[in-house]
């Protein structure tokens, strides 16, 4: 829960990454949710990929998603996290 709301995180998700054009096209808040949202890619290296792009997000919702990936069995991903 971050700020008295309930935040749904998926365990792993195997959605074709969208399209450059697409991502561009969305609002910076946007991108955040799609970066998150992504950051739970069955492929490992998308899920670092995009956890590189939320890291040093400040937005508060963003934090259960990086602490989730600190869990992941992808050496990089947990030492990305620990270097941030």
């Amino acid at each position: 829960m971050v700020n008295n709301e309930i935040i749904y995180i998926p365990y792993r998700i195997s959605n074709d990454e969208p399209s450059q054009e697409k991502i561009k096209s969305l609002s910076d808040e946007g991108r955040v949710i799609l970066y998150c949202i992504y950051s739970m890619h069955y492929d490992g290296h998308k899920r670092e990929a995009y956890l590189r792009n939320i890291i040093s997000c400040k937005e508060p919702w963003v934090i259960p998603f990086v602490i989730k990936a600190l869990g992941d069995y992808v050496f990089e991903i947990t030492k990305l996290i620990e270097v941030s």
